[in-house]
């Protein structure tokens, strides 16, 4: 009967963390044996008259240097080799502001240097919402982009909210608001990491925001005037709810839990994989307390919470559009679309936006039902192909995924190109300044993968319930997004799940290598734990050997580290250098 108990939560934990583990070396073996980076390219926009545009959102697929990914990976567990415990504890409130006010000054320094005017739906979503606050409902009509796009009332919403505080299209204003939601994000992060595993035995606090102070590209979306950043923060909030009301049950948690999330998912429809992630993870502790019905219960009351809130909010929303337009249903663009379109080759990268969701509503005369059976329809042709066109389908994923998660600036600098401003960021989006950044940040993102992997293999075992929350809900954004509408600022959300367990991780690898070195040091070279020591480093430094001996086969290319565009890549870099220097740096 005990070994049936097991099989049963514990089974289920382990069999996630398995999951998880290698889906994160999956993405580690990308980001050490390539990149990806975001830029202009030319492209023949009609091959009848060879016009030539150029797709400033064009994914660079590019040969990467393994080795000094192995060189910051090797120097720091060598430091941490040094330490007999590995620990971020000590850093002290003291020590946590004043990593925060390093962080507010940096994203202080990115919104006011750059002043930048939204672009693309930034702009459009901030614009309606000065315009609704006016009495302008005219985006409702056919054709318009509510009428398109009714999902984006939530963020037009909160726009609208923002431009009766702070004025009309007073962006700056705006931005500095996402400066505070994204320290809220990051607190948060603390907060729920505290929970899980607990604050006064194993403080990682301080190490995970300054990792975050590290992990520089997040600190751009501070300017990025959309539902990402408030989301997050929103999301994290309900999570921290959910651990405190598990703690101890109470009216404020539970409250708080559902309004943050429904409030997240209004304003940004992505976040309901965070929802997804946290109902799966009170089923999991439901079924371990199934003995506990007062437990039970309580359990269950929080997730009916969090569907009553955002049916709740949902409603609302509903109404409120359907009052501004006329009386009538906004049924817009259909959500099946968006997963034909994530199937397709898009001139970006593969699964990219193309235009397909948009071309086919208008297409079929706005009906929605009419968009969903195209769709649908579509999808199933593309999945039929999938058996007879193998190779050029595992092909697609793989670059699928690649574009999305193996891009270190997750579109930093995208974000801030093409938009008026002051330019006093100028040095860091053209010329060297950008060359060292995304060498910078790319040996980053692996540093974190690295400490996500670790904490995946050496956790497993042992690991609580409790820790199953950020690794299901960052497995549930890989598998959307496998299939939605691909974008690298889509999955920074949940890139940023990783840092709580990236420093957890590297805390229980500096906790081994110290007992190994002990042993090492108390019983010698000659020793039986000596022998075990050196087999098992013989053996890892083997399968490093082995792999990066295979990393130029063709097939290992096409399967972990695509690197199509390397040669254009170099040209396109040394280009933007020579036409900054030549503007007079």
């Amino acid at each position: 009967m005990k070994s049936d108990t097991i099989t049963g939560v514990e089974l289920i934990r382990r069999v996630l963390f398995a999951g998880f583990t290698v889906i994160v070396g999956y993405l580690l073996i990308h980001s050490v044996f390539s990149t990806c980076y975001i830029g202009g390219i030319e492209y023949i926009t009609d091959p009848g008259t060879g016009a030539v545009g150029v797709n400033t959102e064009h994914t660079f697929f590019v040969k990467d240097g393994y080795l000094h990914h192995l060189c910051v990976f090797l120097v720091y567990s060598l430091l941490l080799c040094h330490r007999k415990k590995f620990s971020f504890a000590g850093w002290g409130r003291k020590g946590n502001a004043a990593l925060l006010a390093l962080l507010a000054a940096g994203m202080g320094y990115i919104v006011l240097s750059g002043g930048y005017y939204p672009k693309y739906d930034q702009q459009t979503v901030m614009e309606l919402g000065a315009a609704l606050r006016e009495g302008d409902v005219s985006s409702f009509e056919t054709g318009g982009y509510l009428f398109k796009y009714p999902h984006q009332m939530g963020t037009v919403l909160y726009f609208r909210i923002l431009s009766a505080v702070f004025g009309n299209l007073n962006y700056i204003a705006f931005e500095l608001v996402n400066i505070l939601f994204i320290l809220g994000a990051y607190v948060l992060l603390v907060k729920i990491s505290n929970e899980i595993w607990g604050e006064k035995e194993n403080n990682v606090g301080g190490g995970i925001l300054l990792v975050c102070l590290l992990f520089l590209p997040y600190l751009f979306y501070a300017s990025y005037l959309y539902g990402t950043v408030t989301g997050l923060f929103f999301a994290l909030l309900s999570f921290y709810m959910m651990l405190l009301y598990e703690k101890r049950p109470g009216i404020l948690p539970i409250l708080l839990g559902g309004v943050g999330m429904a409030t997240a998912v209004i304003i940004k429809s992505n976040y309901l994989i965070f929802l997804i992630g946290e109902v799966l993870y009170l089923i999991l502790s439901g079924c371990g307390v199934k003995k506990n019905r007062k437990k039970l219960l309580a359990l269950a009351a929080f997730a009916v919470a969090l569907f009553v809130c955002l049916g709740l909010s949902k409603a609302g929303i509903n109404s409120y559009t359907k009052y501004l337009y006329g009386g009538n249903v906004v049924e817009g663009i259909p959500m099946t679309t968006y997963i034909a379109m994530g199937l397709q080759d898009g001139k970006s990268a593969p699964g990219w936006y193309n235009g397909y969701n948009n071309t086919l509503y208008e297409e079929n005369g706005f009906d929605a039902q009419k968009t969903t059976e195209a769709a649908k329809e579509e999808i199933r042709k593309i999945i039929s192909g999938y058996p007879q066109n193998l190779s050029a389908s595992i092909s697609f994923f793989v670059k699928k995924i690649s574009s999305q998660w193996n891009n270190p600036t997750f579109q930093s600098l995208w974000l801030l190109e093409e938009r008026e401003g002051r330019d006093g960021l100028l040095w860091l989006m053209k010329g060297k300044g950008r060359v060292a950044y995304t060498f910078l940040v790319n040996l980053i993102q692996t540093w974190i993968l690295a400490g996500a992997f670790l904490y995946g293999i050496l956790r497993m075992k042992k690991a609580g319930l409790k820790e199953t929350l950020l690794t299901l809900t960052f497995m549930g954004g890989f598998g959307f997004h496998l299939f939605w509408e691909a974008k690298a600022m889509y999955t920074i959300p949940f890139f940023l799940l990783l840092i709580p367990l990236c420093v957890w991780g590297y805390g229980e690898w500096g906790v081994y290598l110290a007992g190994k070195r002990e042993e090492l040091r108390i019983d010698g070279m000659a020793s039986s734990a000596g022998k075990r020591v050196i087999k098992r480093a013989a053996v890892i430094l083997a399968v490093i050997v082995v792999i990066c001996g295979i990393s130029g086969m063709d097939a290992f290319t096409k399967l972990f580290a695509r690197n199509d565009d390397t040669g254009v890549f170099n040209v396109y870099t040394q280009e933007i250098v020579k036409q900054y220097e030549g503007d007079g740096e």
